[in-house]
């Protein structure tokens, strides 16, 4: 099916964002800053790993250009994170 909300069929792509656990960054951080941000639903977003000084957030290809930006906007627990594509 070429339908687009369907998690199976979307590609995801790997973001590597500047904070982490040091930070008292958890998922739903993450998850809330990119909703809220870049306007688009939870569904979006794939796996998180989260490790001391970063983490790593799939998100679905089409949004990655508006999530990266979001979460560059963001104010994660007091930090402004860099973020790239893995």
């Amino acid at each position: 099916g070429q339908h687009l909300q369907d998690p199976g069929e979307d590609l995801l792509v790997r973001l590597h964002v500047d904070v982490g656990r040091a930070s008292g960054v958890r998922p739903q951080d993450l998850v809330g800053a990119i909703t809220n941000e870049a306007g688009v639903t939870g569904r979006a977003v794939g796996a998180i790993e989260i490790s001391d000084r970063h983490s790593v957030v799939e998100v679905a290809e089409e949004v990655a250009v508006e999530v990266m930006g979001a979460l560059r906007r963001a104010l994660i627990r007091g930090n402004r994170p860099a973020v790239r594509r893995l």
